[in-house]
């Protein structure tokens, strides 16, 4: 298991994530408050960029690659905010990105915004869609 992040990684990753996303507000509930017995703090993300808190760690991720890396681009398997978060920053940063999908899953779910040069939307493993007309390497 990894080590807990220390104090100086927190505000290392504030530092590389500054001015990418959104700083949401924290909202009180009196009524939560009142059944828990305790002061609840609510984290606002839904007004962050994906409307997810995705994207921090995402940017925080890629912000860390080696150039040889970055060459390489990135890739996830995700359904929802994940997928999302990482698609958005790889666009912010330049960076290549797969995204591997459910083959079932709503195109409504997904935008065009959300994809990032040279990226690929893989739906399970027969169908591709590319904003670049990546495609998957041909078996040697």
């Amino acid at each position: 298991m990894a080590d807990s992040p220390t104090l100086a990684d927190v505000q290392a990753a504030a530092e590389a994530i500054a001015g990418r996303v959104h700083r949401t507000p924290m909202l009180t509930s009196a009524t939560l408050a009142a059944r828990c017995g305790a002061p609840v703090w609510l984290k606002a993300e839904l007004f962050q960029r994906i409307g997810a808190f995705k994207p921090r760690g995402a940017f925080n991720r890629l912000e860390a690659l080696t150039p040889e890396e970055r060459e390489l681009g990135t890739i996830t398997i995700s359904a929802g905010n994940h997928a999302q978060g990482v698609a958005f920053s790889a666009r912010h940063l330049g960076l290549r990105a797969v995204i591997v999908m459910p083959p079932r899953l709503r195109s409504a779910s997904w935008s065009a915004w959300a994809w990032p040069s040279g990226s690929a939307i893989v739906r399970g493993c027969c169908r591709v869609e590319s904003s670049s007309g990546w495609r998957w390497p041909e078996r040697s």
